[in-house]
């Protein structure tokens, strides 16, 4: 359970780095940080003198930062239940469901700015990484868990 606290905790810490980069004509004009999706962000403008869009707060970006807390939560207080186990299992995979679905979202939120380029940056692929590899740690939690004698 110590491996899924870990990678979990990382998930959440890859939240400040960035998600994406946003590029015009193959010149980056900004990095979007994971918390910046939670918390809405301005993104300059492809014209040199027009104004910034702000990209709203993303839904699916909030719930995957909130699962991830709430999974770390589940893991430091009720580790050793045996009944946390699917909890922990289920909330890592929602985040991990929640952030495939942040690239999307974020891709159809600019998309109306052709000459804006979106691309995933290594902060966004990290968080997925730790995630996923939670999720995975805490099945292999599962059957390595002690058995209740007499069940």
């Amino acid at each position: 359970m110590v491996r899924t606290l870990i990678f979990t905790a990382l998930a959440i810490f890859c939240f400040a780095l960035p998600f994406f980069t946003v590029s015009c004509q193959g010149q980056s004009v900004s990095s979007v940080r994971g918390i910046d999706l939670v918390i809405g962000h301005d993104v300059p403008s492809s014209l040199q003198s027009g104004p910034a869009q702000h990209i709203a707060p993303n839904i699916w970006a909030a719930a995957a930062l909130i699962l991830a807390i709430v999974a770390l939560l589940v893991i430091a207080f009720w580790q050793r239940e045996p009944a946390a186990i699917p909890w922990i299992t289920g909330l890592t995979a929602a985040a991990v469901l929640a952030l495939l679905a942040v690239l999307l979202s974020v891709r159809d939120a600019l998309s109306e700015h052709a000459v804006l380029t979106i691309r995933a940056a290594y902060g966004y692929y990290l968080t997925i990484l730790f995630m996923a590899a939670g999720t995975v740690s805490s099945l292999f939690s599962r059957s390595a868990a002690p058995r209740q004698p007499g069940a």
